[in-house]
């Protein structure tokens, strides 16, 4: 299988709500390599990729070759910039992380990775909730009509 990995944990439960009643599953990425082994980056499609989930789809995975040209264009640019960010990099909809001994990661060795000081935390935990209690909130509004 595929390696679909993110840094994007929260979703916005009415966007998520939008793509859902439009069935937009579109879910882009780019192909990357990093220390030899290859992995997708997903560059956009988070709330539709959590639509599909919730309507019990299947996300439609497309490669994103405008931003692969970029990519392929200047590739330790775009490493550099893309995954030396502030989150944790997880499996999609996982919080399984890609490089668990690491909060940040670089493109360019494991020396550069900072240890994770929150070992026991998970990124998707606060966004699940909040995306639970709106569709609580907005079942239980539609019940009450």
């Amino acid at each position: 299988m595929e390696k679909y990995i993110t840094s994007q944990f929260y979703r916005n439960p009415k966007v998520v709500k939008r793509k859902m009643k439009l069935k937009d599953y579109k879910v882009y990425y780019v192909n990357v390599k990093v220390d030899g082994i290859p992995y997708r980056i997903v560059t956009d499609g988070h709330h539709a990729y959590e639509a599909s989930i919730r309507n019990g789809a299947k996300p439609e995975f497309i490669h994103s070759s405008v931003t692969q040209r970029e990519v392929d264009d200047k590739p330790e640019y775009f490493l550099s910039e893309f995954l030396e960010n502030e989150s944790d990099w997880t499996y999609l909809g996982t919080s399984k992380r890609v490089w668990p001994d690491c909060y940040r990661r670089s493109s360019t060795s494991k020396d550069s990775c900072s240890k994770n000081f929150f070992p026991e935390y998970d990124p998707y935990e606060e966004s699940r909730k909040l995306m639970n209690e709106a569709f609580e909130k907005a079942a239980s509004r539609k019940s009450k009509k």
